[in-house]
């Protein structure tokens, strides 16, 4: 279970994602323009949930879950959903690392870093 910070970070992140993935679905028009409230409520959430993160977490751990989440599920939506291929060759490669590259860097900034304790001469 994550401290509650964070876990409302993981929160923001994933209704963000939500909001983009919901953004690039409406972008199809017609019958898809339904996914414009949703995708507006996703992104109010998502805002509201951030605020109450940063004040209840440490900015580091909250912002990185967060980032986590909102790159990493549209990412991976753009593969699924909306069946968009990863290239070949040096992009293909370059594409792959950058995520990796992301969910590290993401796993890194979440990390609980214990401060030191502050020493009275």
């Amino acid at each position: 279970m994550l401290p509650r910070g964070p876990g409302l970070g993981v929160a923001a992140g994933i209704l963000y994602a939500a909001g983009d993935v919901g953004t690039k679905a409406a972008v199809g028009g017609g019958g898809r323009l339904l996914f414009v409230p949703v995708l507006l409520a996703c992104h109010g959430l998502a805002f509201v949930c951030m605020q109450l993160a940063f004040q209840r977490g440490g900015r580091l751990a909250t912002a990185g879950l967060a980032v986590l989440w909102t790159n990493a599920l549209p990412i991976l939506a753009g593969t699924v959903l909306f069946a968009e291929s990863i290239p070949s060759g040096w992009r293909g490669t370059a594409r792959v690392t950058a995520f990796a590259l992301v969910l590290a860097g993401a796993v890194a900034l979440s990390r609980q870093v214990e401060s030191p304790e502050l020493v009275t001469a």
